[in-house]
């Protein structure tokens, strides 16, 4: 029986309600062997405009690897720990080293909260237990919600947030407001166990591998950073993310044969601001970046990339109506 036009799926207008979707795997168009690229090459950039399929690109990623039981994948969203933490180095003042530290963290504990769901799923598949009990004790003794310690606090919603840090273990943050109240905040010295976190991680990555997805970071530019000004820090900031990623994403590469990376959702528009404040990210964004475009020069309007996903829905949804 021939399906009705309006019986035709053509996708959600959200990635992530699209890939609940029945039948989402067999939907799924991959154009430019974008799949592949992201599997097996470096590029962990994975760079495109608003709506060109990053999202959907992730999830069918995060769906093909959840079946082998060598890999542990999830796609991440920026939560409020890292909104918190992206506020407090609002200021110019905060150092590279600060930034790189900050970074390396962030991923670091993604990773070994990743490698903990693994384990408890699959403890029965693990040959050696001993570096992800040690593992799951780290996490259950350094909780990231912690990482920031309110001190004192008062309701306010007109507040001016300063940040003063001269190193990670006297950095500390302050929100003065407008009737003489304040909060204050205190940084916990994490600098000091990324090594143990580092060693962890990299112990059970021998046996396992990891893929993860950060989403929705550029989505601070607009709340956090949108003055000419802040624009400039909010790139810096993004660069030092860039270059922290690719730094482990070599590591890791080194540990086991089973490729592990972390891929970092973007768009390209973000990217285009790095490159006026920064004339080295370039080489960095050209070796590395998966770009997703639905632009062709397909002499036939067939042959265009926006057709073919289109008959290919068609048919799928023919075989399965």
């Amino acid at each position: 029986m021939q399906p009705y036009l309006k019986e035709i799926f053509l996708g959600e207008p959200s990635g992530e309600k699209e890939a609940n979707e029945k039948n989402f795997m067999e939907f799924f168009y991959d154009d430019n062997g974008n799949v592949k690229k992201i599997l097996t090459g470096d590029e962990f950039i994975i760079l495109g405009l608003k709506g060109t399929g990053k999202t959907i690109l992730s999830k069918y990623v995060e769906s093909n690897l959840k079946n082998n039981r060598n890999y542990h994948t999830k796609v991440i969203y920026t939560d409020t720990f890292l909104e918190l933490k992206l506020k407090d180095f609002y200021d110019k003042d905060i150092s590279d080293q600060e930034l790189s530290l900050f970074w390396k963290w962030t991923f670091l504990y993604s990773i070994a909260e990743v490698l903990k769901e693994g384990y408890k799923k699959n403890r029965f598949n693990y040959l050696k237990l001993g570096p992800y009990k040690k593992l799951c004790k780290f996490l259950r003794d350094n909780d990231i919600d912690n990482v920031v310690k309110i001190k004192e606090s008062s309701k306010n919603s007109n507040t001016n947030i300063g940040v003063k840090a001269s190193s990670l273990q006297n950095a500390s943050v302050s929100s003065s407001i407008n009737e003489g109240q304040s909060t204050s905040f205190i940084r916990k010295s994490y600098h000091e166990k990324i090594r143990e976190l580092e060693d962890l991680v990299f112990a059970c990555l021998k046996n396992f591998s990891i893929f993860i997805f950060f989403e929705d970071i550029d989505e601070f530019q607009s709340k956090l950073f949108r003055g000419a000004t802040d624009n400039e820090n909010f790139s810096f900031l993004i660069l030092s993310m860039l270059e922290e990623v690719k730094k482990l994403n070599g590591k890791m590469r080194d540990c086991n044969p089973n490729k592990s990376k972390i891929n970092v959702l973007l768009r390209d528009d973000l990217i285009d601001n790095i490159h006026k404040y920064s004339s080295n990210s370039n080489k960095l964004t050209a070796a590395y970046t998966t770009r997703l475009s639905w632009i062709s020069k397909a002499h036939n309007p067939w042959e265009h990339p926006l057709s073919e996903m289109l008959l290919k829905k068609n048919k799928v949804r023919i075989n399965v109506l």
